[in-house]
């Protein structure tokens, strides 16, 4: 068995406070101490008046996507709120990955159309069938670039973008500043962008830069490398679990050094 390797070893959480039981129990699974330090927390965009034009329009588009769970809890949040009830039934869904599918069954009890075989915004632009002439929503968090929206304008898709919800930075959580500063920890796990730049911004003046960054994707990725990370790691499948996966893997690797 290759688990033990990660026995005891703490690994700091920086999802959004509602997110983070799915990688705690993962983390606690493998034997290794999870500490919760949320980074980001989720919040409806100050002006919603484009978002909520779409939304009674929504019936209008051949296809909507979702790229994260947040985005799919971001538009229910705002049906409601709307007190609005979509046809779904005349709209095609596509989903980053099943993690995102899942929460669209779960929450708008809708099954997803279109999943890409590597879950990435740059596959699902390209992978996602029957574009051409075809309207696209795409709501995102402020934060998203403009990767997916480009790729399917070229492919031929009138796509609109929409901003359905925006991170803030977290607060609460395990005293990492004093943990950092004690050298109590192994890993810091990042599932977005926005994580690593606000837990950067959270630990401040610290830093932790020689700390193994476990990135659920290579975006992600990319972005601990720009704020001065030095050991970058990235599963081979991104997601939850390919990232219990490397971590095992890491920590193996570690031992047998």
């Amino acid at each position: 068995m290759t688990q033990p390797s990660a026995h005891g070893k703490r690994i700091v959480v920086t999802r959004a406070r509602h997110q983070a039981k799915s990688l705690v129990d993962r983390i606690m699974a493998i034997g290794a101490i999870p500490l919760l330090y949320p980074c980001i927390a989720i919040a409806p965009p100050d002006d919603t008046i484009q978002l909520d034009h779409h939304l009674y329009d929504l019936e209008q588009f051949d296809w909507v996507i979702f790229t994260s769970p947040n985005t799919v809890s971001a538009i229910s949040d705002r049906l409601l709120a709307l007190d609005y009830q979509s046809n779904w039934e005349t709209i095609r869904i596509a989903s980053v990955g099943d993690k995102t599918a899942t929460i669209v069954k779960d929450i708008l009890q809708q099954t997803v159309d279109f999943i890409p075989t590597i879950f990435t915004a740059y596959y699902l632009g390209k992978q996602l069938p029957d574009v051409d002439n075809k309207r696209i929503f795409l709501p995102q968090s402020e934060l998203a670039d403009d990767t997916l929206a480009n790729i399917l304008t070229d492919r031929g898709a009138d796509v609109i973008q929409s901003t359905a919800y925006q991170n803030t930075i977290g607060s609460g959580g395990d005293d990492i500043p004093a943990l950092l500063q004690n050298n109590q920890i192994d890993m810091i796990t990042f599932t977005s962008s926005s994580t690593v730049t606000q837990f950067v911004q959270r630990i401040a003046p610290l830093s932790a830069y020689d700390i193994p960054a476990l990135c659920i994707g290579p975006s992600t990725a990319k972005t601990a490398e720009s704020q001065r990370f030095s050991r970058v790691i990235v599963p081979n499948e991104y997601s939850l679990a390919g990232m219990t996966e490397r971590m095992i893997e890491y920590f193996n690797r570690s031992t047998s050094i």
